[in-house]
Order: structure tokens, then sequence, then C-alpha cells
């Protein structure tokens, strides 16, 4: 059905685009919140020109349910039905979101005065329909999204992984970490539906007893933390931190270790070294560890 009030409080305007599939059920909940860039400039009214400009153009054949610029939000389609934006399997599964910039931008212009105040609306919208819909306040990996999971993704992982389209937005440069932290903050802090928090290794006052003998497990993935993650040389959970990953920023991994009571993801540093990273307690659970991305 045309939209006729809206969904988020936190929409500024509507703008009703002709350009969407009907569900035939107004209180359709969805499983992914998708990330977009509008492939534009930085300036205030970028969102109601794409909203109220193109998406109501019944030739443009595209649509979201919501354009975001650094000044205002607007809503284009219902989120119970499926607007056209990331393919027939992103669409009939997301919340599509539109944000103001390009996927070939750097960090730096991600993290410019205009981005951040774009990114702190689109993260207040993320969070405010990630609890309406029952989603996950996380990163989703391609596999974990290839496997039907609920989070937040993007066009370029869904292009990736069903091959519908060919986009790459927002590009490899998004600043995933400010962004999550900001998402995280307006769902109220783990937003009900990221991993509590589990005492780090560090603050341990006795490890466990290590194995006898711990063995690497080869196992390709990709990591996202939710909170800070120290890099070690070996698996002593007391050992001097080399480096630090901040939350949500990617560790790709080749390897995982279970020893002295934590699970270990494990990759090769651009030194040539063997690094280690403990992503949360040797418990035999995936929902207790300090992130997404391992066996979760």
């Amino acid at each position: 059905m045309l939209l006729l009030e809206k969904d988020s409080p936190l929409a500024d305007s509507i703008a009703v685009s002709p350009n969407f599939s009907d569900s035939g059920n107004y209180d359709r909940k969805s499983k992914w919140v998708v990330l977009h860039t509008m492939e534009t400039g930085e300036n205030s009214s970028i969102a109601e020109n794409i909203g109220a400009g193109w998406f109501t153009n019944p030739n443009a054949q595209a649509s979201a349910h919501y354009c975001v610029d650094d000044n205002s939000i607007v809503q284009c389609v219902n989120e119970g039905d499926y607007a056209w934006a990331s393919g027939p399997t992103g669409n009939l599964n997301g919340i599509q979101i539109e944000m103001a910039g390009r996927a070939a931008q750097s960090r730096a212009d991600w993290l410019d005065d205009y981005s951040r105040a774009m990114l702190e609306r689109t993260a207040a919208l993320a969070a405010d329909i990630c609890k309406r819909h029952g989603i996950p306040v996380r990163v989703l990996t391609d596999e974990q999204v290839a496997r039907g999971e609920a989070g937040i993704t993007t066009h370029a992982s869904l292009a990736r992984v069903f091959r519908e389209t060919d986009h790459s937005d927002p590009g490899p440069n998004f600043p995933w970490d400010f962004f999550m932290e900001r998402v995280q903050a307006h769902a109220g802090g783990n937003g009900g539906s990221v991993n509590e928090p589990a005492p780090a290794p560090r603050a341990a006052s006795v490890a466990p007893a290590a194995p006898a003998a711990p063995r690497r497990i080869a196992m390709n993935g990709v990591f996202y933390p939710d909170r800070t993650l120290e890099v070690s040389r070996d698996l002593d959970p007391n050992s001097p931190a080399v480096a630090k990953y901040q939350p949500w920023s990617p560790i790709r991994y080749d390897s995982y270790v279970l020893a002295n009571g934590y699970a270990w993801i494990s990759y090769v540093s651009y030194s040539g070294e063997r690094r280690f990273v403990a992503v949360g307690p040797d418990d035999g659970r995936n929902d207790t560890t300090w992130g997404s991305g391992f066996f979760n």
C-alpha cells in the first residue's frame, strides 16, 4: 500500500514512492537493515532531492524505505512493503536505508563533520528499526548473510552473496567502528541483541590450565568484536598486547585455537608473524563470544 504515515518517529518527512512491491502485510517484519549510498555529494537537501525527487518518479524503477542526509530522514516506502533497492533477495528481507555519500569515499571522508552528522541519524534509525523488527544489533559477515541470519548488512554484501546486483556500497572504507558504536548507543548499550559483556582475558585473576597440546584448526572468517580486543604473540592471556582492535573493526583470520580457557582466532600479521586474539570463553557456546563471526 502507498505510504500514509511514518513507521519510525525519527523520520522527518514522507515522500511517497510508487516504486515498491506490496507485501500484503503492513506488519511484516524484516531480518536485515541494508545500508546503501546515494552516490551523491554532501549537501543538506540530498535526502529530499532523492527521496522526494528521483524515488517518486515511476521511471526510476528504484526506491528505498529511507533516505538520510546530515539534517533529515525521509521515508519513501512502508516498512511492511518491499522497496526496490538491493535485488530480489535483499528487497524481500530488508529495510533499505540510502545514505548521503559515495562508495569510493575514504575513511576521512566518512568521518568529516557532514558525514558524522549523517551517520548519527542513520545509526539512530538503524537502532530503532532493529528494536521494532527484533533484528540483532550486529554486522553480518557474508557467510551469515548466506545462511539467512538477521542483522545489519550492506548492498555490497548482498551483491557478493546472491549475485543479483553488482553494487559495492557503502564501500570498503565505511567506518564500521564509529557507526556500530553509535547504533549500540542508540540501542541502549547492547540493544538486547549483542552478547552481554564477559570478562576480558586480562581481567582473570587466575588463568585456566592450558590443554596439553593446543591445536590450531584451519578456518577462514571475519570477526567483528563488540569491544576492544587485544592482539597477542601467543596463547597466554597474561602476555602483553602487541596491538588492539577497536569495536566493530573486522579481524580476518585463518584459524582458531582453544587454549587456556579461551577461544582464540589467529592470523599472520603484515610482519609475517602469527598473531592470536581471544574472542570469548572456551565454554562450547557460540552466544558468549565477544562479537560476531566465530561460529555465530
